[in-house]
């Protein structure tokens, strides 16, 4: 039997669930991260995650922004039809915190504003992968 290597292709927002629930096991985590992941713009992740640990409860707009413009200019320099995969990481239930939510407005709307193409952004708890569409956030 050979083996077969995971080779993900983000189209649709599944198919970005299905990479973060790959990648990240098992759940449970001690403190607040952000993952982050760049996209080709033929739906192909780079081969590298970083991780931004210790993130304080509510997201810092100028921090959010240097970490997008950073985003940016890689997909600028690399891959400009690219987009931009986050995961943001936390302690606790799969219920969605008001913290979750300051995070996601934080980072779809500097996206937005930076022209950063940013994919469903996804919330893991100790329970579960969760994507959060932007009507659950408003």
């Amino acid at each position: 039997m050979t083996e077969q290597t995971f080779r993900p292709v983000f189209r649709t927002q599944a198919d970005v669930e299905k990479f973060w629930t790959t990648i990240c096991h098992p759940l449970g985590w001690r403190t607040r991260e952000l993952w982050v992941v760049l996209v080709d713009e033929d739906g192909e992740p780079f081969p590298s995650v970083h991780q931004i640990s210790d993130l304080p409860q509510e997201p810092d707009a100028h921090d959010v922004g240097r970490l997008l413009d950073g985003c940016r200019g890689l997909l600028e320099e690399f891959d400009p039809g690219g987009s931009v995969a986050t995961l943001l990481c936390r302690p606790g239930e799969q219920r969605l915190t008001a913290s979750d939510r300051e995070w996601v407005r934080a980072l779809t709307g500097i996206a937005r504003g930076s022209g950063v193409v940013l994919e469903v952004v996804h919330v893991a708890s100790d329970a579960a992968i969760t994507p959060v569409p932007m009507d659950a956030v408003a």
